[in-house]
């Protein structure tokens, strides 16, 4: 009995400690399940209140004063020509067509540069001067030959003279006019010779001069010079290259494989990234008929307009040239109609409610002559914000800034 005791009362207090340890667990259970179960509803809850806000940004509102200040015109979206485009980086060079060399008429030593490369000139402009024997020479005979007119002038005055007292024979009178129209001849004509070469040619002057002047034919840019001060050049030696840089050439030199798909008056379209990436449009001019032995390419090449000269000459472009049709249409829409918000490319597509606009995500193509291909997110026939579709852009953005825009049909 007495050793039995203590076992009896220990088993009956492990059982009620287990119990209760049974109860505690039970009820932290519990606990765990309810608090949990908030837990995921207010998870729930949570996303679902972050979800909607992220699709009503696919609806856009916006007032009418701002609409009416946006200018907002509308295009829709067509199908056209399934094309063919070569692209291919090319370069601007003068138009070979425009080109000038200058050269001078005599030899000589050049004494004075005026001009430098990238100097615009206008016709008449002193490119250089030189120094010249030749020049010299007929600056010497011009000299004589307006002396001895002057003395054929004197004779011809005295000889009329004595022929009006009936002193003189009427045969002297025609000698002296003769000598007098002669001496005159000459003098013309060494005058002209040295105006031709750009010498002066000073009336009644007894200075003998030797340098002459070398001057632009017509307005244009120069491109090379080709000669130093001092340097002696032969009459006919090319000093100076110009060239008229209202149009110039861009050249793309094409692989052999690319070639058969390009064709003289195809529509060209030359993006130049230095110049803020600006398209300028032109057609292909030429295609040259033989291939470069060495890489297999042939030059192609497309005149264009270059006002104010702001292509220039050694610029690289990107240029895309219109090939062969290759069957089938594309969706295409105004190039002005693509709008970049975030990582997101979208179109505005105006819904029934006015002021309400739909904010599509597209997939785009090639950019060509003004127009993008679309190939995914619209529809042929539908309408899209070809112009105001920044404005719009702003005010979605300043939506989601929380400032007072209407976003989705919802005050933000």
């Amino acid at each position: 009995m007495t050793t039995d005791s203590p076992t009896r009362r220990l088993s009956r207090r492990d059982a009620v400690m287990l119990a209760a340890g049974v109860l505690v667990a039970f009820v932290t259970f519990g606990l765990w399940t309810v608090f949990s179960d908030e837990g995921e509803e207010a998870s729930t809850e949570a996303e679902q209140a972050s979800a909607a806000p992220q699709a009503a940004t696919d609806e856009l509102v916006v007032r009418p004063d701002v609409l009416k200040a946006a200018g907002i015109e509308l295009a829709t979206v067509r199908l056209g020509p399934r094309v063919e485009r070569v692209t291919a980086s090319g370069t601007v060079e003068p138009n070979e067509l425009q080109i000038q060399d200058v050269t001078p008429l005599v030899s000589g030593r050049v004494e004075r540069l005026s001009v430098v490369e990238g100097s615009a000139v206008r016709a008449g402009t002193v490119l250089l001067t030189m120094s010249s024997p030749e020049v010299a020479e007929l600056q010497g005979n011009l000299r004589a030959a307006e002396a001895r007119l002057a003395e054929a002038d004197a004779t011809l005055t005295r000889t009329r003279r004595l022929v009006d007292l009936g002193a003189g024979a009427g045969k002297d009178l025609v000698a002296a006019e003769s000598a007098q129209g002669a001496a005159q001849a000459d003098v013309a004509q060494l005058r002209q010779r040295l105006a031709a070469l750009g010498a002066s040619a000073s009336i009644g002057s007894t200075a003998v001069a030797s340098t002459t002047s070398v001057r632009a034919a017509s307005s244009a840019t120069v491109i090379e010079r080709l000669v130093n001060p001092g340097q002696w050049i032969e009459a006919g030696t090319a000093v100076i290259k110009l060239a008229n840089l209202s149009t110039v050439w861009v050249v793309v030199n094409l692989p052999e494989a690319r070639l058969p798909a390009v064709r003289v008056g195809a529509p060209v379209e030359i993006r130049v990234a230095a110049l803020d990436n600006i398209v300028i449009n032109g057609k292909v001019a030429y295609i040259e008929s033989h291939l470069d032995a060495e890489t297999r390419t042939a030059p192609v090449r497309v005149e264009v307009p270059n006002p104010g000269h702001r292509l220039r000459i050694g610029m690289f472009v990107e240029v895309a040239i219109e090939g062969q049709r290759t069957g089938g249409d594309q969706l295409m829409i105004p190039s002005a109609a693509v709008q970049r918000i975030g990582e997101r490319t979208v179109v505005f597509v105006p819904l029934d409610d006015a002021g309400k606009f739909q904010i599509r995500d597209v997939e785009l193509g090639d950019e060509f002559d003004g127009l993008r291909v679309v190939l995914t997110g619209v529809r042929a026939g539908e309408r899209v914000v070809s112009k105001g579709g920044f404005t719009l852009k702003s005010q979605l953005l300043k939506g989601q800034f929380g400032e007072d825009e209407e976003l989705g049909g919802k005050e933000r």
